[in-house]
């Protein structure tokens, strides 16, 4: 075994430990109240990006001197400034931060201005304060402020789609209405020059009204308002049709152009073909499109769900025949519903986090089902033979306790039912164990005459809240069906929430 010179690995360990701490070339430790701060050219730091950058890396050291060289600058203290009230919160005067949109890596700053995109309006700009400070091994830190100020730009159109197929025919006499989408949505200037290649067949208006004239052939195009972007549509002008000549989307029998729609919310709308002369080989057939399905979805009978916050979005439905389309915006608001967070409508396949009913017997069904879809994927199924009540509950650790609240509020229970043997009646109950007396609860009832074409029938309960606050436990969720009755049902889109205050 090689032996080691104590005396020497202890000199060694020692100039280690020195270079360590930022020794000078001399093996000394340097007095940071000798080294210079640093300096800066300006103390604040403006930053302007337009809306359409998208990512902007940019450093935080622009104009900074450093003149230790044998040390680097650091940004440390990072932070964003603004105006609070007396409790600390936020003023609603200062600028939303939209989340992720600037944030500090190393000595730069990140700026994502996609952030703003469907924020600024054109020529509308929106300002931050962040502070920092210098820091190059000084005993000083130097502060500095950025500013960051983020502008709002004109997107151009790039694309505009007129909605009608090649050589879709307008009876002469009749007006239509051509739809488009501009592309990217958020187009600043959206609106359209609209121009007929020979009136003498159809006029066009500003709006894209076609009015056929005589019969022929017409080219009818759409500039984009900078003139950059122009589509065509040829159409035939004929003396009678009997294939669509338009289709409006409506609402409980309303023509709308505006939706909107909760996150977990279903809403039905129609179509209405639209003929000049319809008979008995005239396509009626149409096709829902979602522009926005991250948010809302459509299905092949116009029942929209909301699924994500979305201020504005846009689906239409188009005639499989001919082409022409209707198209209505669609705001996504968040959800109303107290169970949205509790797998109210059993989308995840799962039953979770609902557990079974106590008196649920052995072989018995209580599982999401595609069959059992109101909307969405999933719905609930339950079936059993009726020699014992059958159901789910919600567990105290989830069940929100405000049908116990005392609130002088009133509360809503809905939800979809189909019953699949005859008719059916259950229970819904709010009950802590050992307080009874306190329990929110209502029986409901399956009638087939109340059920739409398709056998689903939305039950509706309405009760004051109860008060639980002298109990020592919280209260669970029980949702039954009694036994000895046809246990065989689906049920869809539970929904709880307040819908006005008690009197």
């Amino acid at each position: 075994m090689k032996l080691v010179n104590l005396k020497n690995l202890t000199a060694l360990l020692a100039v280690t430990a020195l270079s360590a701490c930022g020794d000078n070339e001399l093996g000394k430790p340097v007095d940071d109240t000798k080294i210079p701060a640093v300096t800066v050219d300006n103390p604040v730091l403006t930053l302007e990006v337009g809306e359409t950058s998208g990512k902007n890396r940019i450093s935080l050291l622009q104009g900074v001197e450093n003149s230790y060289t044998q040390n680097d600058v650091y940004v440390v203290k990072f932070k964003h400034e603004f105006e609070v009230d007396e409790e600390g919160i936020k003023l609603d005067s200062e600028p939303v931060l939209p989340s992720g949109a600037i944030t500090k890596q190393a000595e730069d700053v990140i700026i994502d201005a996609s952030a703003w995109l469907d924020i600024l309006e054109f020529e509308e700009s929106v300002e931050y304060e962040f502070s920092y400070k210098l820091d190059n091994g000084s005993s000083e830190q130097i502060e500095r402020v950025l500013i960051v100020r983020v502008l709002g730009e004109e997107v151009k159109a790039e694309q505009i789609d007129i909605h009608a197929n090649d050589n879709a025919e307008v009876p002469v006499g009749s007006t239509i209405q051509l739809t488009t989408v501009v592309s990217p949505a958020n187009t600043t200037f959206p609106e359209l020059t609209w121009v007929s290649s020979d009136s003498s067949k159809a006029t066009v208006d500003d709006q894209g009204m076609i009015t056929g004239v005589a019969q022929g052939s017409v080219t009818i195009s759409a500039t984009s308002k900078d003139g950059d972007v122009t589509a065509t549509r040829d159409l035939m002008i004929v003396t009678d049709s009997d294939k669509p000549i338009g289709v409006e989307i409506s609402k409980d029998n309303q023509q709308i152009d505006m939706l909107t729609v909760e996150q977990g919310q279903a809403i039905q709308l129609t179509a209405d073909v639209l003929f000049q002369n319809k008979t008995a080989q005239s396509d009626d057939s149409v096709s829902w499109t979602s522009y926005n399905p991250e948010f809302f979805s459509v299905n092949a009978s116009g029942l929209v769900q909301g699924l994500k916050v979305l201020n504005s979005g846009t689906l239409d439905v188009r005639t499989n025949d001919q082409g022409y389309s209707d198209k209505v915006s669609v705001k996504v608001t968040p959800s109303k519903n107290l169970l949205f967070n509790h797998n109210y409508s059993f989308e995840s396949g799962e039953l979770s986090p609902w557990i079974k009913y106590w008196e649920n017997i052995e072989g018995s069904t209580y599982a999401p089902s595609e069959a059992a879809a109101y909307s969405g994927q999933y719905g609930l199924h339950l079936k059993s033979d009726g020699s014992k009540n059958l159901g789910i509950t919600l567990g105290v650790s989830e069940a929100p306790q405000v049908l116990g609240s005392g609130d002088g509020k009133i509360y809503r229970l809905s939800f979809k039912l189909k019953a699949n043997a005859g008719n059916v009646n259950g229970w819904f109950r709010a009950v802590a164990q050992g307080y009874w007396a306190t329990r929110w609860e209502s029986w409901f009832g399956y009638d087939a005459a109340l059920a739409d074409a398709n056998g689903w029938q939305t039950i509706v309960i309405e009760k004051p809240s109860n008060d639980w606050s002298g109990q020592s436990s919280p209260g669970r969720f029980d949702f039954y069906l009694n036994k000895n009755t046809n246990q065989d049902v689906y049920i869809d889109d539970l929904r709880l929430e307040v819908i006005e205050d008690a009197q």
